[in-house]
């Protein structure tokens, strides 16, 4: 009784010394003053959340993954998304402009402890709508698990709908429509130079023959999990008979030195087999040709289009049985997922085990966490 009265009480108060610290040991290769202009974006816990998955999995490993019933169910181990928290879900559109609905972030993806993927994606929720999810979400997980994945609600149906026919143009929010040029933005800067040529070389190799380049953008993004990574925006201009006329937006981004899972000793695969793996697990039909990787300035990035119709729902504006259907939904997702990630055929049965009481507290003390480093270092 007394370990689960320091576990649940006393640990969210007097385990969290140090976040700042803790946070420098896990991005070693990002400077002081980086990580202080992420946590100066920050204005939730939830943004805390998003921005440091390693932190979360840092605390749950030395809180919950130890100790029973998480301690058994940590050997089931198979493909994770790393961060499938509900804002990494949309629309992903493919060549031909047929939508789908995944996961969109592939850039902690890796095998890992099954029960960690789940728990960051319900603590993720939990930070939205609170606790009433703690034992809504199993049968839909395991539906999925089981191949059988739930419909999407209509707020799904909507989005694909949304995402077809804002198409194959370039993202509007970087490209203007009208001028069919990148807008004037501060996140956005014009790179020259011999950076500006090494992109280009690059681009042009993964667009192919018969691709003009119009022009270049480096991408200075702080908040989120990616803040600080390399990006670079090129649009470009193909021929005739290439996506109906329409340029291309192409997106070179920085491959994160490590998955956000690491601190749990997963094991160390090489970033683009562990990249393309994650694309074909995770988007399927929605990878494309310009799906590939370059080196510029000395960093691994990978590529991808930019389609204005890969969109995502804004989760803070929807109702809250609108949130809850959502995430029943994601959550059957997940459970497909990790069908196809292999993981062990009795990780379903062991699920089933843990008590209703187990998944109320331990969720509770995660978002607790988070909740506690967002007001330390805020």
């Amino acid at each position: 009784m007394r370990g689960w009265f320091f576990l649940f009480i006393l640990c969210p108060l007097l385990c969290q010394a140090g976040v700042r610290q803790d946070l420098a040991a896990l991005y070693p290769e990002q400077s002081s003053a980086t990580l202080e202009q992420r946590i100066a974006l920050l204005n939730s816990p939830n943004d805390f959340f998003r921005a440091f998955g390693p932190y979360f999995y840092l605390r749950a490993k030395k809180n919950l993954l130890n100790v029973e019933p998480w301690k058994s169910l940590k050997g089931h181990q198979g493909w994770c998304a790393g961060d499938a928290h509900p804002k990494n879900f949309g629309v992903l559109l493919s060549e031909r402009n047929q939508p789908l609905y995944s996961i969109n972030d592939v850039d902690d993806s890796n095998p890992c402890p099954v029960i960690a993927d789940v728990l960051r994606f319900l603590t993720g929720w939990g930070l939205i709508v609170g606790d009433d999810l703690s034992t809504a979400w199993l049968p839909p997980y395991l539906a999925g698990l089981e191949g059988r994945p739930l419909q999407p609600p209509a707020i799904v149906r909507q989005l694909m709908e949304k995402g077809r026919e804002r198409g194959l143009a370039p993202k509007s929010k970087w490209v203007d429509p009208k001028t069919g040029a990148f807008r004037p933005l501060d996140e956005l800067s014009p790179v020259n130079g011999p950076l500006a040529v090494e992109i280009s070389q690059q681009a042009q190799r993964i667009a192919g023959p018969g691709w003009e380049i119009l022009e270049l953008r480096e991408r200075l993004r702080m908040e989120g999990g990616s803040g600080g990574l390399k990006r670079f925006l090129i649009l470009l201009k193909g021929p005739k008979n290439v996506l109906k006329r329409q340029p291309l937006l192409l997106e070179f981004k920085e491959i994160a030195p490590r998955p956000a899972t690491a601190v749990l000793d997963v094991p160390r695969l090489d970033p683009q087999a562990r990249i393309s793996h994650a694309w074909k697990w995770e988007q399927g039909p929605s990878v494309t040709r310009w799906h590939r990787f370059a080196r510029i300035a000395g960093h691994l990035m990978m590529s991808r289009p930019l389609w204005d119709g890969n969109v995502d729902i804004d989760v803070e504006k929807m109702s809250f049985s609108e949130r809850q259907g959502l995430a029943l939904y994601q959550a059957s997702l997940l459970g497909w997922l990790h069908r196809q990630g292999a993981v062990p055929a009795d990780f379903a049965d062991d699920l089933k085990q843990v008590p209703t009481e187990a998944w109320t507290k331990s969720l509770h003390l995660l978002v607790r966490e988070m909740n506690a480093a967002y007001t330390e270092v805020r």
